[in-house]
């Protein structure tokens, strides 16, 4: 796949994957061209005050829902001083930062939508794009889509829902809390961002309930479940891709099963802060909805409630407008994508940040862009085709049958696998003392830049400074709890 010239790709977003891509891209020797639409960088976690709705899912509050030592890139901490759950403007700041410390913006186009992409023959792709400078195409010897899942809403559908007397919305809609003051408010879907739009409409919300599907209260986790005996299954896994035996399954999720196309939270975020407000009245949890009469709305379990608002936080729809469908669509198994990066036929086609994870996506969008600039240098040598699409049909043949979601990662072990083949494992010999931060700590990215390719020096400094992740935040005191019970209905 190498080739004699410099390798040209493009990058399609300019979020924190588009970023990430871009930055690993030169770090491997190849030259990368983002396109990004807008005119700033930061792409999800970009509200902006000036645009209807913030111009993004983001929100006013919005924050990470994962520490700042786990969600950081490996070789770049969040600055010290931070609070260590980021708003979402200090995240795009530290996007910003990254891009201009690695010399990534300098490879930028914004303002530049990507129309379609085509082949071009020999494995490579015509790029036409439109930016206020006119249309334009131009070849490129691969193309990383990094243009994100959460771009295009869905509504969920249910008998009545059309007739609703209420406001029905999109959680991508929601800016802040103040316009839900002294309302009845429904919140679908209990994702982080349903979760974080259930806790801040109930402080100044008449009611607040929250909705999961008919039988997910019944599976619900907590958000960070213990680590005991964590250690033992990590050094077993460092051991089998070591000694070259791979993992002993597919790198797929067991999960509950979710609409196809959808992407979903798959089960309840019980987290501290939702425990309390459920305990004090402020949110109170329903299962699936039935029917929408008015602006009543029945639940699964016989309950009923009058609502003034409902907040759909249940998914996007995953498509790819600048890809024909004859070259990649999205099935309802899955995107059928060797290590969840690439296409098999079309090894020149690769997807960064397109999953769903039992941990923090930017990490792990930098080490698919790792796994996959290795792969477009030469460096990774891919199975033929053929074997390439046996290991898919097995993964998705694994998920189906335990009625799993095709898009679902399990972090660690995905990580540790694509780690391997780069040769970025953590040497576990030479690090005697770390042992602990790397088999039992928490997941902190810099653990894959002690070896291998574009291995940091600093990289046990960041791993121990990041080993004890803080505990979540606290919810706000709800109001009293005989006052919600007389305001509520269901």
């Amino acid at each position: 796949m190498a080739r004699s010239s410099v390798i040209e790709v493009a990058v399609i977003g300019g979020g924190a994957s588009g970023l990430a891509a871009a930055k690993c891209l030169l770090e491997e020797g190849l030259r990368p061209t983002v396109f990004e639409r807008s005119a700033h960088l930061g792409g999800v976690w970009c509200f902006d005050e000036a645009l209807p709705d913030g111009g993004s899912p983001a929100y006013r509050s919005l924050h990470t829902n994962t520490p700042k030592q786990a969600t950081a890139f490996s070789d770049f901490p969040f600055r010290a001083g931070l609070a260590d759950y980021p708003a979402c403007g200090e995240v795009v700041n530290y996007l910003s930062t990254y891009a201009d410390h690695f010399r990534v913006r300098e490879h930028i186009r914004f303002e530049t939508r990507v129309d379609r992409v085509a082949p071009a023959g020999d494995g490579r792709w015509i790029v036409h794009t439109t930016s206020p400078a006119g249309r334009r195409a131009a070849t490129f010897d691969a193309v990383f889509v990094c243009s994100g899942m959460f771009d295009e809403p869905v509504l969920p559908e249910y008998p009545g829902l059309a007739g609703f007397s209420g406001t029905l919305l999109h959680s991508r809609s929601y800016t802040d809390a103040a316009a839900f003051a002294g309302r009845r408010v429904l919140v679908v879907g209990t994702g982080s961002s349903g979760v974080d739009i259930a806790l801040e409409t109930s402080q100044v919300a008449r009611q607040v309930w929250l909705s999961a599907r008919n039988d997910a209260w019944t599976r619900a986790t907590p958000a960070a479940p213990p680590r005991s005996g964590a250690w033992r299954a990590r050094l077993a896994r460092h051991l089998r891709l070591r000694l070259g035996l791979g993992p002993r399954r597919p790198p797929g999720y067991a999960a509950p099963p979710d609409a196809p196309f959808v992407m979903q939270p798959d089960f309840p975020i019980l987290s501290d802060r939702l425990r309390e407000a459920i305990r004090a009245g402020a949110v109170l949890p329903r299962p699936g909805i039935v029917r929408v009469d008015g602006n009543t709305v029945s639940f699964a379990d016989g309950t009923s409630a009058e609502v003034d608002v409902i907040v759909c936080a249940t998914g996007y729809v995953l498509r790819f407008p600048f890809l024909d469908e004859a070259i990649f669509r999205v099935p309802p198994a899955g995107l059928g994508l060797y290590r969840a990066v690439l296409h098999p036929d079309r090894p020149t086609l690769v997807f960064i940040g397109m999953s769903r994870a039992s941990g923090p996506i930017m990490p792990l969008a930098e080490m698919q862009a790792r796994w996959a600039a290795r792969v477009l240098r030469g460096a990774i040598a891919l199975p033929p085709p053929a074997a390439m699409h046996a290991q898919i049909t097995a993964r998705r043949n694994w998920i189906a049958a335990r009625g799993g979601n095709p898009f679902r990662i399990e972090f660690e072990p995905y990580m540790d696998l694509l780690a391997s083949e780069i040769g970025a494992l953590p040497p576990l010999g030479r690090h005697p003392r770390l042992w602990r931060a790397l088999l039992a700590g928490p997941p902190i990215a810099a653990r894959y830049r002690f070896a291998g390719p574009a291995r940091a020096a600093n990289a046990p400094d960041i791993l121990r400074s990041g080993n004890r992740l803080p505990p979540q935040p606290r919810a706000a005191p709800a109001p009293p709890v005989r006052d919600r019970r007389s305001w509520s209905r269901g």
